[in-house]
């Protein structure tokens, strides 16, 4: 059954998607370090979340956010939630700038696939049909076939990109290393 939820939810991963592969030229054009793109991005995301998120939840539960009975356990599930989602989102920056957007993409839908098994293990298989058991076995069969087609000669993962941190300003013209190793 297709919904108009599933198709939005779509809609804002494709663009979330391409943002970051926007970030990923802005961070090449500013030669900045993961942890540094992090430390700027960080406080819009939070922000962004705090405003929305309670508006969000309300319109996809029917329920207030305030209005929920905290106790001791959900407060530690709420807590590692939110451990688990900055190490994801460290796993991202880290990433950014160093694949490319194809493998950025891989390792996203790794993720996903990884989230899904994981909550079927711990909450229960009632979304777990053929359908969604097809397509992640076929998520991991296309990461394997595109692991070692881009790991052969010639692949994309094997040619060599030099990262921000190594390229070094001089009068005010970035030079890679390599440049200015043969101008001396």
């Amino acid at each position: 059954m297709i919904s108009l939820l599933g198709h939005i939810i779509t809609v804002f991963y494709l663009v979330y998607s391409s943002l970051l592969q926007y970030v990923q030229h802005l961070q090449w054009k500013y030669s900045l370090g993961s942890f540094n793109l992090l430390g700027h991005t960080a406080p819009a995301q939070a922000a962004s979340l705090l405003v929305l998120g309670p508006f969000v939840d309300f319109w996809l539960t029917n329920k207030r956010v305030d209005a929920f009975n905290y106790t001791s356990i959900v407060t530690f599930f709420i807590v590692l939630s939110c451990i688990i989602a900055v190490g994801t989102n460290l796993s991202q920056f880290i990433c950014i700038g160093r694949f490319t957007a194809v493998s950025f993409q891989v390792l996203g839908h790794m993720k996903t696939v990884l989230v899904l098994t994981l909550g079927f293990f711990f909450f229960g298989k009632e979304g777990l049909n053929f359908h969604v058991a097809l397509g992640m076995f076929l998520a991991v069969i296309g990461m394997i076939w595109y692991g070692n087609a881009s790991s052969k000669p010639g692949g994309k993962e094997r040619q060599v990109y030099s990262t921000p941190s190594e390229k070094t300003q001089k009068h005010g013209v970035l030079s890679s290393q390599s440049e200015l190793d043969q101008k001396v």
